[in-house]
């Protein structure tokens, strides 16, 4: 699932060789129109689902431009981050970059190793807020490749043999939900990340799903930690009722939990709408149908977003062509060139629409859309986003201790909140 290559992974350097060819762009001299060779690399070229779509998507470019070749370079998702952050330092590398995958914009940007990128002021003024991710120091580096929100999906099915008809509305009726399905059927009523083996995505989860979802943050927009705040507070509290009720399958992985749920053996989860696309592609359990999408049940009903980037390389040897693509790609027809490529995530601008067609068919998608572009962005650190990939190493630990009985939920965030204070400053 792309959104999981979000967060650092492995590092590997398999692709390395990769990312260095092309052809130098030139001007043909008719009309100022750029000929060349323009490499983009991202890792969900190499995903068999989504790869062929993404890949056609991005060639579009080719057609309004008959004098260059767009040349796609996919790259494992548990080396992408090293093998980028290699080439880049190496001045080499491809043109054009997506940017996640275990590689930062607040990396890249303060290390020099990306171009700012220029937009037309009727591209600006469609671009959804998800973008401000792509600043840094004032200066725009990155623009959204498409972005993700989570919300509720849940398996009508068992709500149906647990006596329940409709999705829950908050956090009470969340938790009598779980464990009624898991006293009528002995099923699991909920599942989600909880163990530091998965620390990374845990981090993700817990800060998309619980901390926005009770309309807390890490920092406020001065830059100051709140990590003990009451909405974060309140956030754990609840999250260890659940993970002690008996209705939640502890001490499980993704790769253990996300299984079960696709084969009818989990009532609730809380994930993103790319993961409920496959969830439910070809499953003769879980489809279209008995899978239904809600709205995150806890006071702000929302999550945070998590958005890809897409960025220039500084040393880019077509940096010409690296700064019309992207232009072209922010304008209505590059947008909608790239839904299809990748539906079911939304794209960075106002422009671009997902067809009216797929969303009849695909019912539960309706929640994510409708909360999209008001998802918070709490992943990187408001004031501090150099500092967000190490705040995940120090606070997961912290959440786990609360969960284990080894603090309350107070005693630890406050304890966090001295630590993050001392590492980092405030």
């Amino acid at each position: 699932m792309r959104y999981a290559a979000l967060l650092p992974a492995l590092a590997t350097a398999a692709a390395l060789s990769a990312c260095g060819s092309s052809t130098p762009a030139v001007s043909n001299g008719s009309g100022g129109h750029l000929s060349g060779t323009l490499t983009i690399a991202d890792w969900e070229f190499l995903e068999s689902g989504n790869g062929p779509r993404l890949d056609a998507a991005v060639s579009a470019y080719e057609k309004a431009h008959p004098k260059v070749k767009v040349q796609t370079i996919g790259i494992p998702s548990d080396s992408y981050g090293t093998t980028i952050d290699t080439e880049l330092a190496a001045h080499k590398g491809p043109d054009v970059l997506v940017i996640g995958g275990g590689t930062s914009l607040y990396d890249l940007a303060p290390a020099n190793l990306l171009s700012p990128i220029t937009l037309t002021s009727a591209e600006t003024r469609t671009l959804i807020p998800q973008n401000s991710q792509g600043m840094y120091n004032g200066t725009r580096y990155g623009v959204v490749w498409e972005f993700n929100e989570n919300d509720l999906l849940y398996n009508k099915q068992l709500f149906q043999q647990a006596g329940i008809t409709a999705p829950p509305t908050s956090f009470g009726s969340f938790l009598s939900d779980c464990m009624t399905i898991k006293r009528k059927t002995g099923d699991y009523g909920f599942v989600a990340r909880n163990m530091l083996n998965e620390e990374a995505l845990w981090y993700s989860d817990y800060t998309l799903d619980w901390l926005a979802a009770f309309g807390g943050a890490w920092t406020n927009a001065k830059g100051q930690f709140t990590i003990d705040a009451p909405a974060s507070l309140a956030a754990l509290t609840d999250f260890k009722k659940v993970y002690d009720s008996g209705c939640m399958a502890t001490g499980q992985t993704a790769t253990v939990f996300r299984p079960e749920f696709e084969a009818g053996k989990i009532g609730m989860l809380i994930d993103n709408i790319d993961a409920g696309y496959t969830y439910t592609a070809a499953n003769k359990v879980l489809t279209n149908t008995t899978m239904g999408g809600a709205p995150i049940p806890f006071p702000a009903h929302h999550s945070g977003s998590a958005a890809i980037m897409l960025g220039i390389n500084r040393y880019a040897p077509n940096q010409a062509l690296a700064e019309n693509f992207v232009q072209w790609l922010m304008s209505p027809a590059g947008q909608q060139s790239l839904v299809p490529g990748i539906e079911p995530n939304q794209a960075g601008t106002t422009t671009a629409a997902m067809p009216q067609s797929f969303v009849a068919s695909h019912a539960w998608i309706k929640p994510f859309l409708a909360e999209g572009q008001s998802a918070p962005q709490v992943l990187n650190l408001d004031g501090k986003p150099q500092d967000s990939t190490p705040f995940s190493d120090l606070i997961m630990p912290y959440i786990e201790k609360a969960l284990q009985n080894q603090a309350t939920p107070s005693q630890a965030l406050r304890a966090a909140q001295a630590a993050a204070i001392q590492k980092f400053g405030n």
